[in-house]
C-alpha cells in the first residue's frame, strides 16, 4: 500500500492484486477486484457499514472481519508474516 511503500515495507506503490497504479487503504479494502471474494465474505454482514472506513478500522465489532480479510487476502504476509486464526 502507498503507506507501506513510504515506510519501505514494499518496493512499489502499485497494487499487486490488480495492477492499479496506487494501492491505498481504500483501494485495498473496498475497490481491488482481486479481493472481491474476501470482501463479500467478511464485510457484507455489516450492510451499509461495509463501506464505512471509520467503522471497519475503529469499531471493535468489525475487528474480526478486518483481520480475517487481511489474513485471507495474504496481502501483508511478505511484510508482517501470516496472521493466525482468531479463536
Amino acid at each position: 500500500m502507498c503507506y507501506l511503500h513510504r515506510i519501505h515495507k514494499v518496493d512499489m506503490a502499485q497494487c499487486p492484486g490488480c495492477g492499479a497504479l496506487r494501492e491505498t487503504v481504500v483501494h485495498y479494502l473496498f475497490e481491488c477486484p482481486a479481493h472481491l471474494h474476501e470482501r463479500i465474505r467478511y464485510f457484507r454482514q455489516w450492510r451499509r457499514k461495509e463501506w464505512d472506513l471509520s467503522f471497519l478500522l475503529l469499531d471493535p465489532k468489525a475487528a474480526c472481519s478486518v483481520i480475517g480479510y487481511v489474513r485471507d487476502t495474504e496481502r501483508l504476509v511478505e511484510s508482517f508474516g501470516k496472521l493466525r486464526d482468531h479463536a
